[in-house]
């Protein structure tokens, strides 16, 4: 029996194939995260210069309030974290010309930095990439003037003993009570956390005092001194 040359190729043709080895399918290229750009805390520091600067600028031309300027590139939760003074009559969001949700605030009496204002900035930090935290002190803080008399109350002999503590301190370095209360917490605080330290020295965070001025809402800063901030040992 004559087998046609043309079929018979096709079925060597077929066995050919099955005899090679099977290749599995190729499965969807696995998605690569790219990891989040951090923002500088000098990069930080310089976008809220500039952001005050135009709230002044504004309020100097009659144009007050300026308008709120766009989020640094990288930033993470927030632009900043402010330990202020609940006494002060300010906004500072709006003194550093950001978005209230951009700022991370905090006020206690005379921006005291306490233990759960340390813990939430740790918190911020490890988390939230928060590269850049302000202690924004003002002139004429009520709650750092010694009160006259004998507290009523152990609470008022707290923020008694805060205020003869923060004067005195002021004395000794022979600045003024805001600027050496700005100083004085932004050293508290970097002393009070490991975690803060570290991120202090590996240059991912930046601890900054500043005053800010209660009429012309203009912000001193204070960095030349929060560079030679000293730390703590890391234990």
């Amino acid at each position: 029996m004559r087998v046609d040359a043309v079929a018979f190729a096709a079925v060597l043709g077929v066995l050919a194939a099955a005899q090679q080895p099977q290749r599995p399918a190729k499965s969807a290229a696995t998605p690569v995260h790219q990891p989040h750009a951090n923002l500088p805390p000098a990069a930080a520091l310089e976008h809220l210069r500039a952001g005050n600067a135009s709230v002044c600028a504004a309020r100097a031309g009659g144009t007050s309030p300026a308008p709120t300027r766009p989020r640094p590139s990288g930033a993470g939760r927030y632009v900043v974290a402010v330990v202020t003074c609940a006494d002060a009559p300010v906004d500072p969001a709006t003194v550093l010309g950001l978005r209230a949700v951009d700022v991370l605030q905090f006020r206690t009496a005379g921006a005291h930095v306490d233990a759960a204002t340390v813990a939430l900035l740790e918190q911020a930090v490890a988390q939230e990439r928060l590269s850049l935290i302000v202690v924004l002190t003002h002139a004429d803080c009520r709650s750092l003037q010694p009160a006259a008399g004998t507290p009523v109350s152990p609470a008022q002999a707290v923020l008694q003993e805060r205020a003869v503590a923060a004067a005195t301190e002021a004395d000794r370095r022979r600045l003024p009570l805001a600027k050496a209360q700005a100083l004085r917490q932004c050293e508290a605080l970097v002393a009070a956390s490991e975690p803060l330290q570290r991120a202090v020295a590996g240059e991912h965070l930046l601890v900054v005092p500043a005053e800010v001025g209660i009429t012309t809402l203009a912000v001193t800063w204070h960095q030349q001194n929060a560079d030679r901030l000293p730390l703590a040992p890391v234990k």
